[in-house]
């Protein structure tokens, strides 16, 4: 399918009880419209007029709530980004709006955001343009960009979290596991501005992801290592120069 360059989701064969995925795929001669549908029937449970269009959405699973049968979670929050604010949504029987109740700053643009832990209540880490806010059950402590600099993009797993400055500079956190405390691991500053990042899933029977991805405003995509030892964080492992696309 890759790559991807519109997505349009709905009922449009008008005989269907689910919604279709109308996707724009490839380039140039290899463009095409393809048509997706989903293999088990889709239920809707709840229907919701958004204030704007939303920038990002997140699913946050439920750190507190482990399923008996294979020890599932569940999403506990649908959390919306918008150009100046934070729309949170809790799923249960119904899908209810959140206030100030729910830990996340509403005010601001969501950039990443992810639930932190294994099932131990290691809480929700919400980064937005100002710093990082960490929401525990015992309440919320927040990590604040040094002066007048902003986070441009963040990326964040169950134990790891990574931001990128205005400017370049990555700062690395990670999730004490024996404190449940966000601890900054590492700095690094790669010389361009950084569009994207993601320091990707941890693989099962791990604790961390062992690399990340992060795209810069000079046409490079570089893979850093987050393996554990001196020196080893944000060591740079490659580095990969994008050709232009016509």
């Amino acid at each position: 399918l890759a790559p991807i360059t519109s997505v349009l989701v709905g009922e449009l064969a008008g005989n269907e009880v689910s919604p279709q995925i109308y996707a724009l795929c490839g380039r140039g001669p290899s463009s095409s419209l393809r048509v997706l549908r989903h293999g088990m029937s889709v239920t809707e449970l709840a229907v919701s007029e958004l204030p704007g269009v939303p920038g990002a959405v997140f699913n946050v699973r439920d750190d507190k709530a482990v399923g008996k049968k294979g020890k599932k979670f569940y999403d506990r929050y649908i959390v919306v980004s918008f150009a100046d604010a934070t729309l949170v949504l809790s799923v249960g029987e119904t899908v209810e709006e959140m206030g100030k109740e729910s830990g996340f700053l509403t005010t601001e643009p969501t950039l990443a955001c992810s639930a932190l832990g294994s099932g131990d209540g290691g809480g929700i880490v919400q980064v937005y343009p100002g710093g990082v806010r960490h929401i525990q059950r015992d309440g919320v402590s927040q990590w604040h960009v040094p002066g007048i600099k902003k986070i441009e993009c963040a990326s964040a797993n169950e134990s790891q979290i990574l931001i990128a400055l205005v400017g370049g500079e990555l700062i690395y956190f990670e999730l004490d596991p024996m404190s449940g405390k966000l601890t900054e691991a590492a700095t690094r500053d790669v010389g361009s501005d950084v569009c994207s990042l993601d320091v990707g899933a941890v693989p099962k029977g791990r604790s961390r992801s062992l690399f990340a991805a992060v795209g810069c405003r000079d046409s490079t995509v570089r893979l850093l290592s987050l393996a554990p030892g001196k020196g080893s964080l944000l060591e740079q492992k490659s580095s990969t120069a994008l050709g232009t696309t016509r």
